[in-house]
């Protein structure tokens, strides 16, 4: 491999990066969103940030080019996320219920998708940008989420 060819583009499309770039938002910003919703929130303040990220996760959802991808990717790391946690820090039936359903949800739209097909061809492999821009936007996310929160 030649050192350039890391720095070249792994997709031609710009939909591609798009919808890379728009994951880290709309799974980090429904996170919080849900974790601050009327359920969780005990302040007027606190509501009204889970609205916040709501509507930016919303925002997020709106801006890509294939919404069900994007679902389905955020769904399914939240599955994965719930068996690490089970098997790593307790052995909570809650965290194995959460794990089953997302992963029959990830799935199932995964199934439904790929009869379907996608608006561009995904990579074959991944290059340096596409792991620059998911750090980039994970990066940026999460400082918007610190500097808006209350």
């Amino acid at each position: 491999m030649i050192v350039g060819d890391a720095f070249r583009l792994s997709s031609p499309d710009a939909n591609y990066y798009r919808d890379l770039f728009l994951f880290w938002p709309f799974f980090l910003f429904s996170i919080g969103a849900i974790a601050h919703f009327p359920i969780g929130a005990t302040t007027a303040i606190e509501r009204n940030f889970g609205i916040k990220l709501l509507v930016l996760a919303i925002l997020s959802m709106a801006l890509a080019k294939e919404k069900l991808v994007l679902l389905t990717g955020a769904i399914g790391f939240l599955a994965l996320r719930c068996l690490l946690a089970f098997v790593l820090a307790k052995s909570d039936w809650r965290l194995l219920l959460g794990f089953g359903l997302c992963s029959i949800i990830a799935v199932s739209i995964a199934k439904i998708k790929r009869h379907r097909g996608l608006s561009y061809e995904l990579p074959k492999r991944m290059m340096i940008s596409d792991v620059v821009l998911g750090v980039t936007s994970r990066g940026g996310t999460m400082a918007l989420f610190f500097w808006m929160r209350p």
